[in-house]
């Protein structure tokens, strides 16, 4: 990474160089954090997230984003799929979710595939996992 700063290719760069990389550094890792955070929603029990639990906890947030629509008076419009009062996730369409992003085929998401999702919504690369 120095190497991108180092314009005179002295093995040296500037502080205001040095400051740069270090902020880079330190978005990288909070992150690394939320993805960290988010992961343990999803993999209770430690062992990757299985079609049972992507299931469970997508169709949880889905009803309880229905409710707070609900508790602010926001009538669902049946022509808007964001309006929808909400869907239930069963195990087959978790199933099928994990599939496309499965790399290693034991029918979970790891760490890194369940990261790998999340950094692909994003337009340019801020990490490691993509």
């Amino acid at each position: 990474m120095i190497s991108l700063y180092d314009k005179d290719n002295t093995g040296s760069i500037e502080f205001e160089s040095f400051v740069v990389i270090m902020n880079q550094l330190s978005k990288e890792e909070d992150i690394d954090e939320e993805i960290k955070e988010v992961y343990k929603v999803f993999d209770r029990d430690d062992k990757g997230i299985s079609a049972k639990e992507l299931s469970s906890v997508m169709t949880s947030l889905m009803s309880l984003k229905a409710k707070h629509k609900n508790d602010k008076g926001i009538t669902p419009n049946v022509d808007n799929e964001d309006d929808k009062v909400f869907d239930v996730i069963t195990e087959q369409d978790a199933i099928d979710m994990i599939a496309e992003s499965d790399m290693d085929g034991d029918g979970k998401l790891n760490f890194e595939e369940f990261a790998r999702i999340l950094m692909e919504k994003d337009e340019k690369p801020r990490n490691k996992y993509n």
